[in-house]
Formats: structure tokens, sequence, C-alpha cells
């Protein structure tokens, strides 16, 4: 899941204040990374330390918004393989995460997964690139075509229950983020407008898409609500299951699913979908949504840091096989040594751990001493009010990147 190149964009804000709008980078060796933008006063080369990792700072006004006529996306390129990250952070108490993927992994063909009044930013990678988007609900269907040059961003957004596809004849780039999502509005806990978050998952190409899903426990959260999208023209067959229950459903385009935030579930479709995990906690004003990856979407080593500050209580959730849990490594010690909760599913007539742990905010190295056995690894944190969440990477091996 590792790369030489980055592209990055960053969706419009929903509040009236300004973010801290953030490139987090991590790498295994020291790096030379080039920051890259046509955008004035964010080209800058830096150094990243293997043991410290870096956090690049990006201007606030830098968001993209609609019919914006400057181009907005950041390339991110570096001597050694790296890991980017970006976020969004407002005071000390709200902020946004999201993983990127290397840019030899993007593709032309997307679902842009949100639940609710979907935005979905794309950044093209190259000049007249053709960009098709496409929308379809029960009562639209239709499609627009926009030519974009190089790292110049376009934003779509679709109303309640709208999905969005976005395809074109070279790479783009896709967040998917909500124009205004809260999960506890969507429960009539409090007002909607009043405590928007935007949600963003950095999408992978339908051509990388899986089948089989853990879904990770999420014990903080007071609710869950799971976001599935697939072929827009044959019927998906979807099953969720866990210790207590065993659920079937077919759909075609999207799906939604509420769940019991304690426990971990199955998820397995007959199509490659794309799933977004929506939460949100107890005591909180914000919520987020977490990009859930694949069991074939599993990594074997994982750099990253927590990216906020002390308000918040950050944590780290891994998804592996029972067998191999004795083999990982957590900050150099071995993880049964560190985790404070664990669950086992079956998952592909497999036993899983789903292992949750406490971690401190910085730099945290997370693998495996076998390289061929592959985990999954999400990062979560909150404070009083907020909360983030992000898949840690995402593996997109070549065989999942031939031209379609």
């Amino acid at each position: 899941h590792t790369g030489n190149e980055y592209a990055v964009m960053f969706p419009q804000t929903h509040l009236e204040t300004e973010y801290d709008l953030q490139i987090i980078i991590t790498s295994r060796e020291d790096a030379i990374v080039d920051i890259l933008s046509p955008y004035p006063g964010v080209n800058q080369t830096v150094n990243v330390k293997s043991t410290e990792g870096l956090i690049v700072h990006i201007p606030s006004n830098f968001t993209s918004w609609f019919n914006d006529t400057y181009s907005k996306g950041i390339l991110v390129k570096s001597n050694k393989q790296i890991s980017v990250y970006g976020s969004a952070q407002r005071e000390s108490t709200y902020g946004e995460a999201f993983m990127t993927i290397p840019t030899r992994f993007l593709s032309n063909a997307y679902y842009a997964a949100s639940y609710n009044y979907t935005l979905a930013t794309v950044v093209a990678l190259h000049d007249d690139t053709q960009l098709n988007k496409s929308y379809t609900s029960s009562f639209l269907n239709s499609t627009l075509q926009e030519t974009l040059s190089s790292l110049k961003t376009d934003d779509s957004v679709s109303s309640r229950r709208t999905s969005i596809q976005l395809t074109s004849n070279k790479q783009i780039g896709v967040i998917a983020s909500s124009r205004c999502f809260n999960q506890f509005a969507r429960l009539k806990k409090v007002p909607s407008k009043k405590y928007c978050s935007q949600a963003l998952s950095y999408i992978p190409p339908i051509r990388a898409l899986g089948n089989v899903f853990i879904i990770p426990q999420m014990a903080k959260a007071n609710s869950s609500l799971l976001h599935i999208e697939s072929d827009w023209k044959t019927h998906n067959y979807v099953l969720f299951r866990n210790e207590v229950s065993n659920e079937t459903a077919n759909f075609t385009i999207d799906y939604q699913h509420e769940l019991e935030p304690g426990l971990p579930y199955v998820m397995e479709t007959s199509l490659p979908s794309v799933a977004v995990l929506f939460i949100g906690l107890a005591k909180s004003t914000y919520s987020t949504s977490i990009l859930i990856p694949s069991i074939r979407q599993y990594s074997n080593h994982y750099k990253f840091i927590a990216p906020f500050n002390s308000n918040f209580q950050h944590s780290a959730i891994i998804m592996i096989e029972n067998k191999h849990v004795n083999g990982l490594k957590f900050d150099g010690q071995p993880l049964k040594s560190v985790y404070t909760d664990s669950k086992t599913i079956n998952a592909e007539n497999t036993l899983y751990e789903v292992i949750s742990m406490n971690i401190t905010e910085g730099l945290h190295d997370v693998h495996h001493v076998e390289n061929d056995v592959t985990f999954g690894l999400i990062a979560l944190g909150f404070s009083a009010t907020d909360v983030y969440g992000f898949p840690v990477g995402l593996y997109l091996g070549e065989e999942n990147c031939k031209d379609q």
C-alpha cells in the first residue's frame, strides 16, 4: 500500500471557520519528498525521517469549491516508498482524516460511496481528462461531462440517496464525502445543520474492490450504519453475519444496514463492492466515516501517525487470522502484551481475531514477522465532541490494477 507518488485534494469544508489542512507522511526509510501544486504557496521540498514522520501544513484556503477556477490538486512525490494521509482540523476538538492511494493504483472508474448528500471530489492526473459524472436514484438518471487539466479538481454533489458513478478516459483520484452528515441528526437527536461532518473517504477504483469484509466492533459507538455500493445494473446479494445474527438482502446500486456497534460482523457480497461505515460516538457532536477494507486489501506492514492532539483518545483496530496473532508486533512489542479487547469471528471458513487497543498520539509501526501474513488496520480516535477514523492502508497489488 506504499508508493512514491500520491495525489491529494481537500473537499470543501462546511463550517464557517478556517481549517488546519495537513498532509501526513510516514516512511520506513528517510525520504526526500516534493509537494507540488499549481496553486500558489503549496510547493515545497521536505525531509521525512523514518523515526518521526512529518506533518505538512497546507494553506487553509486550499479546499476545493464548486466551479473553482484554480487547480487545487497536490502531487506528493518521494525518492523512497511512503504512506500519505490527509487531515482537516479545526481548533482542538474537530477533525477529519483519510488515507490516500498511490497514483499507480488509481484508475478510471469509481463508485462515490457516501450515505447522504454525497460530495465526490475528483483530481485529474493528466491533461485532457474527460470526466463522466453519472447520477442515479429512484427519481433521477443523468450524466454530466467535464474536461480537466492535470491536478484540476472537480466537485459533484447529489441530493439525498442519489448515487454517483465516476468514469474517465485517464487516471483520476476520488474522495467521497458528505455535504452535511451527522449520525445524531439521522437519529433525530440534534439539528443537522449545526454539526456537519465531512465524512471523508479516499475511494479505491472499481477494479480493486473485494467481496468479503470484516467490520470491526466499535465499542464506544452510539450508532453504526454501513453503506454499500456496487454495480448499478446487476442485483447484488449481501450477507451480514456475527455471533448473534445472520441477515441477507438483495439490492442494486446501494444498500444501508444498521449494525450493533459492540460486535464485529462479516459481510459477503456477490459482486465486488465498496463499503463505508458511518459512526457516531456516545457524547459526541460530530460523526465520521471509515472506508472498510476487504480481506483481499489487507497488508503486512503499516506505519502511521495518530493525527490529532491530546484532546483525542486514540485507538487501533486489527483484523487478522487467529493463527497468526502471535507474530504481530506493535511498535516493536508483541501485540498480545498491549491490546485491550479481542473478539473472534469466522470469515471464509477461517477464524479471525478483531483486536482493539488504546494507543498514544504520534508515530506507530505495526507489522507481522512473516512477510506473507496480511491483516487489516483501522485508526480511530474520539474526543468529547468528535470522532475520526480511517483505514491505515489498502493493499491494491499489481494483479488488482490491470487496465479494464
